[in-house]
């Protein structure tokens, strides 16, 4: 998942509707076709919130039967009645520029008949409320609406080491996790630099490449970066080039030693851990099923012959243009909710202060969403038919709690912007 100043920028990246989408794709980027319609109903959620001028959204023609004060007014009802506009919930499509659209505000969906200019830059022609249908935010509804999502997922929100506040689904069944596993790899770094071994101001020397997501791929061979940077890219900006750097400095084998250190049920599942142009190889050109099908020890000579081979970057981006899941079931990293609240459990200790601050750097939403709490962590991680969110809280009194979403489907593509309304929802539970 990427970094976005605000919760709304969020929302509209991860539902594909900026003016130039992209799909997630094991953070990966991919182009997707958007329409018009599609296009202006996410830019209508910034206009909404005044994160977009009203004046640059509309055409002149109908700011000029609904002058702009009236429509600042009109959003303004909007914000007060339901709160800020978090995503577009849905789109009808009626004809080449026209439909109703669904936005989901903090407590209600808000439909609108909604015309565009067909001819770009797409101006709003038309806007008119249709239905506003109140949202119920309590866990039961919360749990509902968990129960219909496609695939299997869980959440858990509470204090570390206590009862759930909030709970779903099966607390020990493992999940993809995506992203999330680079957690077990800043733990492995914090615990080595923590023993002496390692200093965060320590340089390394550039000389591998991953996929994105991450700049870092495209950075000079040979660079000089420390250990810190390299482990701050990995969290806040799931860098993947600095994510496969670090898993060397530490040793794949440091890596797996703290997964079973951590306390997780699923060690084998992890084994090899994998770095992630391993796993974009694996998904694409190499032989994935063979890979799969093999002992620990088969694997780790498979993974030997690919790190001796050359590969095309561009040949594996390609493949990624299919957004269907791919393997997520044999080819991922692994844990469950009792897994990440163990794994989360390493990072409350006085010597890992460091990782926490880095863990803080992206925190997704914004700080108002995050009011009750002195600390906030995250991280996730996505590809098709994967999806995790997964949040290190303390609150006031110093007490450190755990809010984590897992979403999992072989079949189907994921809604990112229904898991992520979800856990705002869950935070907002009394």
């Amino acid at each position: 998942m990427k970094a976005f100043t605000t919760a709304t920028a969020l929302a509209m990246a991860i539902c594909g509707m900026l003016a130039q989408p992209v799909v997630a794709q094991g953070d990966t980027e991919v182009q997707v076709l958007v329409s018009p319609l599609q296009q202006q109903a996410a830019t209508l959620v910034a206009v909404v919130n005044g994160e977009a001028d009203i004046e640059s959204v509309f055409d002149p023609a109908m700011l000029a039967a609904v002058p702009p004060e009236q429509l600042r007014l009109v959003m303004g009802q909007l914000l007060d009645q339901h709160g800020p506009a978090v995503t577009v919930e849905r789109v009808e499509q009626r004809g080449v520029a026209t439909g109703e659209i669904v936005l989901r505000f903090e407590r209600a969906l808000v439909s609108m008949n909604m015309a565009v200019d067909p001819a770009p830059p797409h101006l709003i022609t038309g806007l008119r409320i249709t239905d506003v249908q109140a949202l119920d935010l309590g866990a039961d509804a919360i749990e509902a609406d968990l129960a219909a999502l496609n695939g299997q997922a869980s959440a858990w929100f509470g204090p570390l080491g206590g009862e759930a506040a909030f709970a779903y689904g099966e607390a020990s069944a493992p999940y993809a996790i995506g992203s999330t596993f680079k957690l077990y790899v800043l733990s492995a770094l914090a615990r080595e630099i923590a023993a002496g071994e390692r200093a965060w101001d320590d340089i390394y020397r550039l000389n591998t490449r991953s996929l994105p997501s991450g700049d870092m791929r495209d950075w000079p061979q040979g660079a000089p970066i420390t250990l810190h940077t390299l482990a701050t890219l990995m969290i806040s900006e799931s860098d993947n080039t600095a994510t496969d750097a670090l898993i060397d400095v530490v040793g794949r084998d440091a890596v797996e030693a703290e997964v079973a250190r951590t306390g997780s049920s699923h060690v084998t599942a992890n084994v090899p851990f994998l770095k992630t142009n391993e796993l974009f190889r694996l998904k694409t050109i190499e032989d994935g099923d063979a890979y799969a099908a093999a002992d620990p020890a088969d694997r780790r000579a498979i993974l030997a012959d690919m790190a001796a081979r050359n590969y095309d970057p561009d040949a594996v981006i390609a493949a990624f243009d299919n957004t269907a899941p791919t393997m997520i079931d044999q080819l991922e990293w692994f844990a469950s909710v009792e897994d990440t609240a163990k794994l989360l459990q390493s990072f409350i200790t006085s010597d890992m202060a460091e990782a926490r601050a880095i863990m803080a750097v992206n925190t997704v939403f914004e700080r108002e969403t995050f009011a009750d709490w002195q600390y906030v962590g995250y991280k996730g991680g996505s590809e098709p038919g994967v999806l995790n969110l997964t949040w290190l809280l303390q609150d006031r009194a110093g007490s450190w709690h755990m809010l984590t979403l897992h979403w999992n489907d072989p079949e189907t593509v994921l809604d990112e912007a229904k898991l992520v309304t979800i856990a705002q929802r869950i935070l907002a539970l009394d």
